[in-house]
């Protein structure tokens, strides 16, 4: 089980438990909810992106500040990752069914292109520094390849991936890659991501726009352009 602390942003009417619950339709339980700040609380079984889909058809802004697991292991990761034209943020959590990895990549062309956690949480010279995927002795595939992700071209490719390959601990500090046959098209660091209730950001009471970096990247280090 999942849990996940959503701020709702609206123009200063919140929303009632009653109607959160009839939005989910079943995705997901109410386990709190902050009227004044506009933060609730979900425990389910669905991907953040799954909540966060169904309450932006009603909510104007939506934006995830920390998510948890009932794994012994409580860390959670988030990557802002970068390159010439691609541009995203990637999700890794670990619960009881392993290491979850949930991304959304603008500016991607058609075709496949690998996840990877790689050696070093270092993009000094851009994806060209981050090492190989991470590997253990006598592995066949490195276990720092997390799976593959299909891009029809669109302006987003979302994506969900589970490895048991990887903890969430060996992946924070080093570096999220995406990867296509020829060249590493877009990287970032992993970095330690809020847990359920730890974010305490200061926001505007309405509409939250310190906190929506997924609509401007500004305070976060993307990577430089990768090489062309």
């Amino acid at each position: 089980m999942r849990r996940f602390e959503f701020l709702i942003a609206t123009s200063c009417e919140a929303p009632s438990i009653e109607s959160l619950n009839e939005l989910l339709l079943g995705k997901g339980n109410i386990k709190s909810y902050d009227h004044l700040n506009g933060l609730v609380i979900f425990e389910t079984l669905q991907t953040a992106s799954t909540v966060e889909s169904i309450l932006k058809k009603r909510f104007s802004k939506v934006k995830l500040v920390g998510q948890s697991s009932e794994s012994l292991i409580q860390a959670a990761g988030v990557a802002i990752i970068g390159g010439n034209k691609a541009k995203g943020i990637v999700r890794l959590l670990e619960d009881e069914n392993g290491l979850n990895i949930e991304g959304t990549v603008s500016g991607l062309e058609k075709g496949s292109y690998s996840v990877s956690i790689n050696e070093y949480g270092d993009i000094s010279n851009a994806c060209l520094s981050t090492g190989n995927p991470v590997s253990k002795a006598s592995e066949e595939t490195p276990c720092g390849i997390l799976g593959q992700v299909e891009s029809d071209g669109s302006i987003d490719t979302k994506f969900s991936l589970n490895s048991g390959r990887l903890s969430i601990m060996e992946c924070i500090g080093r570096s999220l890659v995406l990867q296509n046959e020829t060249k590493k098209i877009a990287c970032g660091i992993v970095g330690r991501s809020p847990g359920v209730s730890e974010n305490n950001k200061k926001i505007c009471a309405c509409d939250g726009t310190v906190i929506w970096e997924e609509q401007a990247f500004g305070p976060y280090a993307v990577a430089p352009p990768s090489e062309t």
